[in-house]
């Protein structure tokens, strides 16, 4: 949870990765970084530029079907 976006609702759609924040979604991109990271962008347009950091806080797994 980051204070000022929330928490984040990660889904899967066909092939791509949406990330949900409650007021918007949008479809991400991933980049690895040099020192190892992982770096989504969001490739929906907002209203303005923004860095939230965020942490994992679960292994991801699948839904319950």
């Amino acid at each position: 949870m980051h204070p000022a976006v929330g928490e984040i609702v990660v889904s899967k759609k066909g092939a791509a990765t949406i990330f949900d924040f409650g007021e918007w979604s949008s479809e991400v991109a991933s980049r690895k970084n040099p020192d190892g990271t992982i770096s989504f962008i969001t490739i929906v347009p907002g209203d303005a530029q923004h860095e939230y950091v965020y942490a994992a806080s679960a292994p991801l797994t699948s839904a319950p079907r």
